[in-house]
């Protein structure tokens, strides 16, 4: 018994002393992490990629993002597919640790950088946002993004505003969307997102609808006719139009305005206001609506049925002279013309319609029209010599004028052209001087001064040139009666009346020197200048001679009665001096429009 107790524990020793002899593994595996690279920067999803050996064999090997275990990959080939989409921008740190079945490990960690935003779709702009009567359409050119997913729509009440997703749209092709469910009166924002396989997007500019409001329809013209305002406008073009909404108002800014109409048909651009008396303003605008309830509005334009006076000024801001009109109240003086030259000479239309003038604003004096607004003022004559005077026939289609072409041979001719400058015709063509034209009152005749046998002649003809008359001689600026039938003129400081054809001359002043005297528009009185050798006052009598009433008030050659006869509108002082002023025949209510402090000159009505 004792021997075999001896026995094992001889051989429990002898187990011990070769257990001792066996060595236990304590080496790692080797590691090597082929991609990325330490340092590298990285995107989208980036495969983590290791090789690893050992003797024993490999358990598993765990990947760490930032120190966070991410995954434990058992199974050869090792790796893992890191989406970098789901970090934020910049650097982090990659770990990877390998184990052996021996329970021994090893580890290798480095940084890389993560950089997504330069792999992010380029982003695409909103190119346009357009509506017509039944959608809105929204473009964008198309994405060339390789990875491309899908397009995501946004939509925004404002440019800066919450934006809300409404569209998901995966075919690349794809570059609008239409809506029918859209208000054009306020502004609609769109913006798209471009998205790729990754998750990545960008959002590029948006944009937004044009709140198209109707186009501005100016006002054209408010003429005063027989007691009536005619307001004329533009015709509004939009597809959308609804209706012209007619504003009058006491007021220049429209305060207080009214309703005067509204109108659905868009080709109907005038109205025409009656029971308009003489001597009233009124202020109009037209507002112009679309079917969507847009509306814009016009200028504000003055009607006016006040009688005007065009006249010539040389002062305050005018540079040289400038053609102007003002109400016969003294208000409302408007520039016509508006440049630094020499704007002078004009003449009314008989209707009012056109203003003829000279100007010298193409450096040479030539003849000019507009319209009494002082707009679409043209050219009519184009030559290198000097035209001036022009008159307008009674029938608005010709105009006679004085032109020096000939001015080498010492003479200047009558002429006569078209309204619109065409077929321009001398028609005195001779060797005398030509000068002071105007027309009969019917038209069918043109009167005219010339310099013939040292003397001043006063001449009429046909208005093709035939047919040259003399009317009178040593007579000067003589005046028509509106019949045509009778001819007034001075010559020997004493005023004169015959029949046109010479007969029946009878001298009506010899007590003083009497000048330039106009017949009244219904050819009952005469209106003229007396002259004592300091003033030159203004006389009015029946056109027998007879009831001679001192006026009283000082002039120069520069007065005319007003269309209906019953005022007188003259130039104050001998020199173009004391200012435009505007009496009755009567020689009452003397009123001044223009101060005086400038040369005003050249007064004239605008016949109704």
């Amino acid at each position: 018994m004792k021997r075999i107790s001896i026995l094992f524990i001889v051989s429990f020793l002898f187990i011990l002393s070769c257990e001792d002899k066996v060595e236990k593994d304590t080496t790692p595996p080797e590691l090597t992490i082929s991609y990325p690279l330490s340092g590298s920067t990285v995107g989208e999803v980036v495969s983590i990629k290791v090789i690893t050996i050992d003797n024993t064999g490999i358990l598993k090997v765990d990947f760490y993002i930032d120190n966070t275990m991410m995954v434990s990959d058992t199974t050869s080939p090792y790796d893992y597919e890191w989406n970098t989409t789901t970090v934020s921008e910049g650097s982090h740190t990659i770990k990877v640790v390998s184990h052996d079945t021996k329970e021994n490990f090893v580890e290798s960690e480095f940084s890389v950088t993560v950089d997504n935003e330069s792999k992010k779709p380029s982003p695409l702009d909103i190119t346009s946002v357009e509506y017509d009567l039944e959608k809105m359409t929204v473009k964008w050119n198309q994405s060339q993004d390789g990875d491309f997913k899908q397009y995501n729509l946004h939509y925004s009440d404002s440019e800066n505003g919450t934006k809300t997703m409404i569209r998901t749209i995966p075919d690349k092709s794809t570059t609008s969307f239409d809506t029918t469910t859209f208000d054009p009166t306020k502004e609609n924002w769109y913006f798209l997102e471009v998205v790729d396989f990754f998750g990545l997007s960008s959002i590029g500019k948006g944009k937004t609808n044009t709140i198209d409001f109707p186009p501005i329809e100016p006002i054209l013209t408010v003429s005063y006719k027989s007691n009536e305002f005619i307001i004329n406008w533009s015709e509004n073009k939009d597809t959308d139009f609804s209706s012209y909404i007619l504003y009058e108002s006491l007021s220049d800014n429209m305060n207080s305005q009214s309703k005067i109409v509204q109108i659905n048909s868009r080709s109907d651009t005038t109205h025409i206001i009656s029971d308009i008396s003489d001597n009233e303003r009124r202020y109009y605008q037209i507002v112009v609506q679309d079917i969507f309830g847009l509306k814009n509005q016009s200028n504000i334009v003055l009607g006016n049925s006040f009688q005007k006076i065009g006249f010539v000024s040389s002062g305050n801001d005018i540079i040289k002279s400038e053609i102007c009109s003002i109400d016969i109240d003294g208000q409302n003086k408007i520039k016509l013309t508006n440049n630094s030259t020499y704007d002078r000479g004009l003449h009314y239309s008989t209707d009012g319609s056109k203003i003829v003038f000279m100007s010298d604003r193409n450096s040479n004096q030539e003849i000019f029209i507009m319209n009494v607004d002082g707009s679409n003022q043209t050219n009519l004559t184009n030559d290198i010599d000097y035209d001036w005077d022009p008159k307008i026939s009674p029938d608005g289609n010709k105009i006679v004028f004085v032109s020096d072409r000939e001015w080498s041979s010492g003479t200047s001719e009558i002429y006569i052209m078209d309204i619109d400058g065409k077929n321009q015709t001398n028609l005195t063509n001779n060797i005398s001087r030509d000068i002071y034209p105007g027309f009969f009152p019917d038209g069918s005749k043109i009167y005219f001064e010339s310099y013939r046998d040292d003397s001043f002649i006063q001449f009429m003809m046909d208005i093709d040139g035939s047919n040259q008359i003399e009317i009178c001689r040593q007579c000067s600026r003589p005046s028509i009666s509106p019949d045509g039938s009778k001819i007034i003129y001075s010559s020997g400081f004493s005023i004169f009346i015959m029949d046109i054809d010479g007969t029946n001359k009878t001298q009506l002043t010899n007590n003083l020197e009497y000048y330039s005297p106009v017949f009244s528009p219904d050819g009952s009185k005469i209106l003229m200048r007396s002259s004592d050798g300091n003033n030159n006052t203004l006389y009015i009598m029946n056109v027998d001679g007879t009831n001679k009433i001192n006026l009283n008030v000082d002039t120069s050659l520069q007065y005319q009665f007003s269309p209906d006869g019953s005022k007188i509108v003259f130039v104050k002082g001998q020199n173009d001096s004391g200012g435009i002023h505007l009496i009755n025949v009567d020689g009452t209510d003397i009123v001044q429009l223009t101060d005086g402090t400038y040369t005003d000159n050249n007064p004239q009505f605008q016949p109704r």
